[in-house]
């Protein structure tokens, strides 16, 4: 459980206080593509751009200069359910920071010719993704679960749906959705009780309506084959969706078998038949009530193909053959991974807000339910849960992207 409180506008406000000598703010709202209407998708990762343009107080090259002159790396990021702006700060610098992000939040109109030059930024982002084959795999993952629907869509949108909003669309969307009973605002690192009071001072002024979010439709997902122009190497993926409960255990599990350069993915896929530099089985998407968990294997050559069958067969009969140093190994391995992160303060305040939203723990709560998890994996634990990794090879849906030549180059 984490510490939080309700301030008089509905906002919620977590701490999660660790060893550091800075403190950061992740400000979370509840809002991202699946809720979005189809004809807008994209509007929230737009929006994200548009707040850091001009407002009422800052124009927006001196909302970047004050984010750096303040000693702070800051960033933002939307998603399919949340879309979350962060800074991690020097101590000195937090309350600059705090009113900077406040007068974003505050601010209600931009100026059109941001606009649209922002949008003309996105969608230059779009068209970058859409042409970087290893982005674009991951980009079709969920469309491969369930199709053409909120669920299935790109965060970004599409070029179409981008040209369809409006400035004013934008500002109501805005003025909608960015309401305070839709926010929870996240304290991470060296936290005091000063700095929760500096939040609560600008924060508190926020305003806004009760919000209804729509039922985001998930729809039947199939194996997606894409050609491209540029490329000399086939990639692949294979998605399967579970229940938002079984997020620790299947990633213990995947983590057993991706984890490391001795694991059985790298063994087999990598080390044995050469398919792909970096071939990895892990949880690939995050909803709030499901989870996606993929193998990707982004670029391998055409030859190899033909053998990639007889990998996924021999990895999956191969399932079960794990002695204790294996198990000692990935278990260890995860535990340094964790050291490494968890004084981490830029990427504690990109993981804890979702881990928060959904799962209610933060990461060192997280990494310690996993940890266990995977240090207790037995014989017993691997013939009871098993089934979620050959339930991916038997229902799993693909997506595969060829070269544009590639039934000529396969002849």
């Amino acid at each position: 459980m984490v510490d939080y409180e309700i301030l008089d506008n509905g906002i919620k406000l977590y701490k999660v206080p660790f060893r550091n000598e800075n403190i950061a703010i992740g400000i979370l709202v509840n809002i991202g593509s699946i809720f979005e209407d189809k004809e807008f998708r994209g509007i929230s990762h737009l929006l994200e751009h548009m707040m850091f343009q001009s407002n009422k107080k800052y124009n927006k090259n001196q909302i970047h200069l004050l984010f750096e002159e303040s000693g702070s790396i800051h960033n933002a990021m939307t998603y399919y359910n949340y879309t979350l702006y962060f800074a991690a700060v020097m101590k000195e610098g937090f309350e600059n920071i705090v009113d900077l992000f406040y007068w974003m939040f505050e601010n209600d109109k931009y100026d059109n010719n941001e606009f649209e030059n922002e949008k003309n930024v996105v969608k230059t982002e779009i068209m970058m993704r859409e042409e970087d084959p290893r982005i674009f795999l991951e980009d079709n993952l969920s469309k491969s679960v369930y199709g053409d629907s909120d669920y299935g869509d790109p965060i970004g949108g599409y070029i179409e749906t981008i040209n369809n909003i409006t400035k004013d669309t934008l500002e109501e969307f805005k003025y909608k959705y960015y309401s305070p009973k839709n926010i929870s605002i996240f304290l991470e690192g060296n936290i005091s009780d000063k700095d929760v009071e500096i939040v609560k001072k600008y924060f508190s002024r926020l305003e806004g309506n009760d919000i209804k979010l729509k039922n985001p439709i998930k729809g039947e997902g199939k194996d997606i084959i894409i050609k491209m122009k540029n490329i000399q190497q086939i990639y692949y993926s294979i998605n399967l969706n579970s229940n938002i409960k079984n997020t620790m255990l299947i990633d213990a599990l995947t983590e057993f078998y991706n984890l490391g350069a001795s694991s059985k993915i790298f063994e087999i896929f990598r080390n044995k038949y050469s398919i792909g530099y970096s071939p990895s089985l892990s949880l690939s998407n995050f909803y709030d009530d499901e989870i996606i968990y993929s193998l990707i294997i982004p670029g391998f050559q055409i030859d190899k193909e033909k053998i990639l069958d007889n990998a996924i067969e021999e990895f999956l009969d191969n399932l079960k053959n794990v002695d204790n140093k294996y198990k000692k190994a990935r278990s260890n391995i995860y535990k340094f991974n964790y050291n490494l992160k968890k004084e981490n303060i830029v990427k504690r305040i990109e993981t804890d807000p979702y881990l928060i939203k959904i799962l209610n723990m933060d990461y060192d709560q997280y990494f310690n339910n996993v940890y266990n998890i995977l240090s207790n994996i037995d014989k017993d634990f691997i013939e009871e849960n098993n089934k979620y990794i050959y339930d991916l090879f038997e229902k799993g849906k693909k997506v595969i992207i060829y070269p544009e030549d590639y039934d000529k180059r396969n002849n």
